[in-house]
């Protein structure tokens, strides 16, 4: 019979490299508390519990719309524990269809990929982290519930693939009480062994420049830097270290003054950063930068103007080569101005890309880099 389910999967870490008094005494525990967080449902027959020796698979069974609720707080709670403990935890929770039968022991189980894949969604937690995949995610954090007393944080998002090559889109989640306020889960980047990543981050813009973006331009060799007039492009380029072999194609593309208004309204802003009064600047200074740089044979440098509103900002270095592609895009928000929002980074180490690298990738081809442009300048 199917049915549906919450599947929880806990794992004590490096819990087999602990002599067996502590395994079983760890292992009893964690009975214990379980059992104890999950009695209403076990009595209702509501729960279906398999331990697996250093863990437990946990079933809750969904019999109403906040039962994802229960699997919130069963994380919390059993994380609690851990620190009681002095013992470290990987988790997951994933949600579909199970099938529900008498197993050998003449007791419930449950069997199915809906089990296999939330015991694999743990391959991508490092040490304290809770795993949640795509199902979860969409059917229960789409958006905060206040009136339920927990919330949650999404630190990462990656795309790994399993043993057997399948792939699951998974999430780092931080599940805090919202009394206490203290989160449990871990905002560490998810483990990826098998080379695809996709991530996202909510650093400051800032901050992002300053380290792993600049770090990405430094190594390539293709770089296209796309908004609505780029007062950091300068400040980037200084940043290169054009080397006296291989050549370095860049090209920048500035909204064009036809988009002022839109622009404006869209953001509800015309000061600050949404000032066109420094695209000229910023193009000045780019060219002083061009003519300032002794390997100048090296570098081609073009600078375009679009006519078509972007729905966000974004750059993208060495977009088509399989093994380097990385795009850093601007997730503008109405009415709120660019340097208040996050972004999102992606990169592909494989030669098939991720569906959401090949989603904004596409987008940016679609709109600008395969139409006619506007030329400013071309320096070569």
């Amino acid at each position: 019979m199917k049915s549906a389910y919450i599947i929880a999967c806990i794992d004590i870490v490096e819990y087999s490299t602990t002599d067996e008094i502590k395994q079983v005494h760890r292992f009893k525990s964690l009975q214990r508390e379980i059992n104890h967080i999950l009695y209403d449902e076990i009595i209702h027959d509501n729960c279906i519990l398999i331990p697996t020796g250093d863990g437990m698979i946990i079933g809750i069974k969904e019999i109403e719309p906040v039962t994802y609720v229960k699997s919130i707080e069963l994380m919390i709670r059993i994380y609690e524990w851990a620190e009681r403990e002095k013992t470290e935890l990987r988790g997951s929770l994933h949600t579909g269809s199970v099938n529900v039968l008498k197993d050998i022991n003449k007791r419930e189980n449950i069997i199915g990929n809906t089990i296999n894949n939330a015991a694999r969604l743990l391959g991508g937690a490092s040490r304290n982290s809770i795993i949640v995949s795509k199902d979860y995610r969409d059917n229960y954090l789409r958006n905060e519930d206040e009136t339920i007393p927990y919330t949650f944080t999404i630190c990462d998002e990656d795309t790994i693939s399993d043993k057997h090559g399948f792939k699951h889109c998974v999430y780092s989640v931080i599940f805090s009480d919202r009394e206490s306020g203290k989160g449990y889960g871990s905002d560490e980047k998810i483990v990826n062994k098998y080379k695809t990543n996709i991530y996202s981050t909510d650093y400051p813009k800032k901050e992002n420049l300053e380290k792993s973006f600049i770090e990405k331009v430094k190594k390539s060799n293709d770089i296209k830097l796309v908004g609505i007039y780029h007062p950091n492009t300068p400040r980037i380029l200084e940043e290169l270290e054009i080397k006296t072999s291989g050549n370095v194609d860049i090209s920048i593309y500035y909204a064009s003054d036809s988009l002022k208004d839109k622009i404006s309204e869209f953001f509800n802003s015309d000061k600050g950063n949404l000032s066109f009064s420094n695209k000229t600047k910023s193009v000045k200074e780019i060219k002083n930068w061009y003519n300032s740089q002794p390997h100048r044979d090296n570098i081609k440098l073009n600078l375009y103007e679009y006519n078509e509103f972007l729905s966000f900002g974004a750059s993208s270095l060495n977009i088509d080569n399989p093994g380097k592609g990385f795009i850093h895009i601007s997730n503008y928000l109405q009415g709120v101005v660019p340097d208040k929002t996050p972004y999102i980074e992606m990169e592909w180490l494989t030669e098939s890309k991720p569906p959401l690298y090949k989603f904004y990738s596409d987008y940016l081809y679609k709109t600008l880099f395969h139409k006619e442009l506007k030329i400013i300048d071309m320096c070569k």
